[in-house]
């Protein structure tokens, strides 16, 4: 729609060029003749004058007495008029555009001149220029779609990549990863999900040292506790005897275990 738009007004503005130049040219070959008619009437020094313009048989002179040198595309009574009113004007007929121009010669007679250009000439080159002028829409629009849809492969492409590397990641595959490219931004989105990833391997790689170091440390701390209370609660065979010793050492074994559980809350 785009080309479109500028299509149509580029080729009615070439079209009405052309046609501006055409009447301008005849206008001009027949303002110059207005000199020679000024200065001659005599019929070989006009024709002499018509030829030298080379008007492809589109000038015409028609003299006081009613004589044509040249070539007349309109009616009689068309120039009769304008030489009558000593009025310029132009007439656009199916065959082409007529230009009457009235001079005013000595004597009070008045000559007039007449241009005319036709049809064909009035279109000249129009209809190549309008081939021409498509031909390169085409082509601009055929491009235009091919570089869109090769950009648009390459952006499915990339978000496909890129679901499917999340799809496997999740699923537990932590080596997973994708490799960046396509547009900027969607090269920028997978190195993104690539650092992600990395990061997430290395939290959990920590979270897993950090478990193991705490399974060691209970361990640990487990095996050295019980002898302590084994030995509480078994005094050595050299400690005092009796019945009121070994309440009072197991008065000493309750203390010290009360004690220990507190300390270790």
């Amino acid at each position: 729609m785009i080309a479109l738009s500028f299509l149509v007004p580029l080729c009615l503005l070439v079209q009405t060029k052309v046609r501006d130049n055409a009447i301008t040219q005849a206008q001009q070959r027949a303002s110059a003749l207005a000199p020679v008619l000024a200065i001659t009437t005599r019929p070989s020094d006009v024709q002499q004058a018509v030829d030298s313009f080379n008007a492809n048989e589109g000038l015409g002179v028609h003299l006081p007495d009613g004589r044509l040198i040249g070539t007349s595309h309109t009616s009689a009574s068309t120039w009769q008029r304008s030489a009558r009113q000593r009025l310029t004007f132009s007439v656009d007929t199916g065959a082409g555009w007529h230009y009457l121009q009235p001079v005013v010669l000595p004597g009070d007679q008045t000559a007039v001149v007449e241009a005319f250009v036709s049809r064909d000439d009035l279109t000249q080159g129009v209809t190549t220029s309008w081939v021409l002028m498509s031909l390169l829409a085409l082509g601009l629009v055929l491009g235009s779609v091919g570089v869109a849809d090769r950009l648009g492969t390459r952006v499915v492409r990339s978000v496909k990549d890129l679901s499917h590397a999340a799809h496997i990641f999740g699923q537990g595959h932590l080596r997973e990863r994708v490799d960046p490219g396509g547009p900027a931004e969607m090269a920028e989105a997978g190195a993104a999900f690539n650092a992600m990833a990395d990061r997430v391997v290395e939290l959990l790689a920590y979270g897993a040292g950090a478990r193991r170091r705490s399974l060691a440390s209970s361990e640990n701390t487990t095996d050295s506790s019980p002898p302590r209370v084994r030995t509480a609660v078994h005094p050595p065979a050299h400690a005092g005897g009796g019945a009121p010793g070994r309440c009072d050492q197991l008065s000493r074994v309750r203390t010290k275990t009360v004690s220990y559980v507190v300390r270790r809350r």
